[in-house]
């Protein structure tokens, strides 16, 4: 465990030494979001709702709940099995029912519309079959 941890710092620390490199005078202010700005996390939310685990409905209206936290960039149906992205745009018909009452409390709601054009299907299968389709690098 203590070999673990010592790992871990000294990891961190070659990380920090590394950003001095890159940045020796600190990081420039055009990287920097505008004062006053709040960032937001960019997320890309995979998942298998649908399938075989039933907790991903919940977990996706958590998700929605906090989505004036997040900038959502992507919601993936991804699923093992029977899923598809009906069932992400299932829970978005719910959500979009509690829409005006959830944009009265915070602005950083996406709207039902945005996040139903973020919705998209990746079935394993069809990865698979893409994949090896795909002509050689």
């Amino acid at each position: 465990m203590m070999r673990k941890f010592i790992l871990l710092a000294l990891t961190l620390t070659a990380l920090l030494a590394g950003a001095g490199a890159v940045f020796p005078q600190g990081i420039p202010a055009k990287l920097m979001p505008p004062a006053g700005a709040v960032e937001r996390p960019r997320v890309v939310v995979s998942t298998d709702i649908g399938g075989t685990d039933p907790d991903d409905f919940q977990s996706m209206v958590h998700l929605l709940l906090y989505a004036d936290a997040l900038d959502i960039e992507g919601l993936v149906s991804s699923p093992w099995g029977p899923g598809r992205a009906q069932h992400i745009q299932s829970v978005l018909d719910v959500y979009e029912r509690d829409y005006a009452v959830l944009s009265g409390r915070s602005a950083g709601y996406p709207s039902p519309a945005v996040l139903r054009a973020l919705t998209i299907l990746r079935h394993f299968a069809e990865r698979m079959e893409r994949c090896a389709a795909a002509p050689p690098v």
